[in-house]
């Protein structure tokens, strides 16, 4: 038997698969373990909720964590490096707090059924929480030291996982959401305690102004982008109002979204290392076509596996009461390739310095998608929400391609990325 050493390399990679598989996959597990324990029409405040807070989070602090990965992977001096993430992590706080205290306060005007709006505006104040470990995780990652952070990040990230379970099974949608609260807090302060963040360095004007540009883009794109792919449960809630419609469709997206978290910590990894070779045409194209091999073949595994095996997935995950969840997860596994392919051309994008072009793309997804919803879900219920969907998703495929590779070209004749 032959025994490979696990490299540096390597090593940061599994590093990096543990915590996005936990970031990540947490919530889509409690999310899933909830749909079991509770059945449908207890589980949709939930998912709603869910989707609130997971657009809610793009708004408030996913620029500034992707922008941690970005800038202080790109640094070569440790001091500009912690410089880069006190600046980002003071920016993600601010920015959090506003918006939690935005839908705290603004959420009675929500078309949201009652259990869904009391979780939503317990729930949003997580984001503080989710701004310190997101970002701080990011840092780490950009500068190939998650082994810093490995056993104190992932211990408490396997807590916060848990506790919106145990909260969601003892007191339904509202129990979950205190839990959300308590359990992204504690990773949070675990985090802060090791990270030693250098808040008092000051950062250069020029890379201050590139980086909150960057984070400000992001955060717009990544918003269109959330609510094209997250709203629909909002839709189903505000325009169905059938819980037991509204918990079908969401332990489908659960299922299909947890798949999708594999290639997304593929992507994660190579953000870093492609920005890293874009002044290197060649190198950057051999990289590209090497992980685009590899990526899409995993990516097509999944997609024939949700599509072929939607039985006995759906069973094993959340049990036979979601028969409709069955039918939806077969036909969303289209959906779900579509979004990962544009996850790997929405990386390229963001490795050649080009995040506005990422946001005219969402921009257009957006245009589509709510008005689709709108009129289909009326129409069509739950099959509505999966048209608009699939439509959309085509229709941001059609565009992001042609623009990435005209990225890569533009970059290639001009050396530089941008």
């Amino acid at each position: 038997m032959v025994i490979r050493r696990i490299t540096p390399g390597r090593r940061e990679f599994l590093y990096l698969a543990a915590f996005t598989g936990l970031v990540q996959g947490g919530p889509l597990l409690s999310q899933l373990v909830l749909a079991r324990a509770l059945g449908p029409s207890l589980f949709a405040p939930i998912r709603v909720a869910e989707s609130v807070l997971s657009i809610a989070w793009v708004l408030a602090g996913a620029g500034f964590a992707s922008a941690a990965v970005r800038f202080a992977g790109a640094v070569a001096v440790d001091r500009t490096a912690q410089a880069v993430l006190g600046f980002v992590l003071k920016s993600a706080i601010v920015a959090s707090i506003v918006v939690a205290a935005a839908i705290a306060g603004a959420g009675g005007f929500a078309p949201l059924s009652p259990q869904a709006l009391a979780a939503s505006r317990i729930a949003c104040w997580s984001l503080v929480g989710m701004a310190i470990s997101r970002v701080l995780v990011n840092y780490f990652q950009g500068r190939g030291e998650l082994h810093r952070i490995v056993v104190v990040g992932l211990s408490t990230f396997v807590v916060s996982a848990m506790l919106p379970i145990i909260g969601g099974v003892l007191s339904g949608a509202e129990g979950w959401a205190w839990s959300r609260l308590g359990g992204e807090t504690i990773g949070a302060l675990a985090l802060l305690a090791i990270a030693r963040v250098q808040f008092r360095l000051g950062l250069d004007q020029v890379l201050r102004r590139q980086t909150l540009r960057y984070a400000l883009w992001l955060a717009v794109s990544l918003s269109f982008d959330r609510v094209t792919a997250m709203a629909d449960a909002i839709y189903l809630d505000a325009l169905v109002r059938d819980p037991e419609l509204v918990g079908q469709y969401g332990a489908a997206i659960a299922i299909v979204s947890g798949a999708l978290v594999i290639p997304g910590v593929w992507a994660a990894y190579q953000l870093p290392r492609l920005a890293r070779v874009v002044y290197e045409p060649a190198a950057f194209r051999a990289a590209v076509i090497r992980w685009s091999r590899g990526y899409f073949g995993v990516l097509g595994t999944l997609g024939v596996t949700m599509w072929i095996g939607a039985g006995v997935i759906v069973n094993l995950l959340v049990g036979p009461q979601y028969s409709l969840a069955e039918q939806l997860v077969r036909v969303l596994a289209i959906w779900m390739f579509c979004s990962g392919a544009l996850t790997f051309f929405g990386t390229l994008l963001l490795a050649l310095g080009r995040p506005a072009w990422a946001v005219s793309q969402s921009a257009v997804g957006l245009a589509v998608s709510v008005p689709l919803n709108l009129v289909l879900i009326s129409q069509f219920s739950v099959w509505g929400a999966v048209a608009a969907a699939l439509i959309t998703v085509a229709v941001r495929l059609l565009l992001i391609i042609p623009m990435a590779y005209l990225g890569a070209r533009r970059a290639a004749l001009a050396g530089v990325p941008g």
